[in-house]
């Protein structure tokens, strides 16, 4: 199983044994967090990532360790933390190298930032009839089969 690194976005409760007056205590905000693992499963009540991954067991299953439970409703966004490689094919067939980081929003929309300038500026220009993720082979020789 190839697990895919992300960077989860979520608000998280707070709690304290310290003494404080109310004036102080009315002040207290839930906290903007982030955990950085591997996306085990995700659904429509929870996000599970994984820490840790050392070997496999007697059934060749990965092992993995220190786990974390996401509730859906605290999550704010889910990004994967390497660049996915693709290629924009202009309409005269030629093919352009594109770099992409998505980004999975709170509504669970996917929005697709592309990062190399004159991909972006082909793209926006209508310049481009379509885009492919590039062949394992293509992806691997150029760098991009992560």
């Amino acid at each position: 199983m190839k697990l895919k690194p992300v960077e989860v976005k979520w608000i998280d409760a707070h709690s304290s044994m310290d003494a404080m007056v109310i004036s102080d205590l009315e002040k207290c905000e839930p906290i903007e967090t982030k955990s950085c693992g591997y996306l085990i499963k995700e659904d429509k009540e929870k996000v599970v990532l994984a820490f840790m991954c050392f070997g496999t067991n007697v059934l060749e299953e990965e092992l993995l360790k220190h786990y974390q439970v996401i509730p859906r409703k605290m999550i704010v966004s889910i990004k994967e933390l390497f660049e996915p490689h693709g290629v924009l094919i202009r309409a005269n067939g030629k093919e352009i190298p594109l770099t992409y980081i998505m980004t999975r929003q709170e509504d669970g929309m996917l929005f697709y930032n592309i990062i190399n300038k004159k991909s972006k500026e082909k793209l926006l220009k209508g310049e481009i009839s379509k885009v492919r993720k590039p062949s394992s082979k293509q992806g691997q020789a150029k760098g991009g089969g992560k």
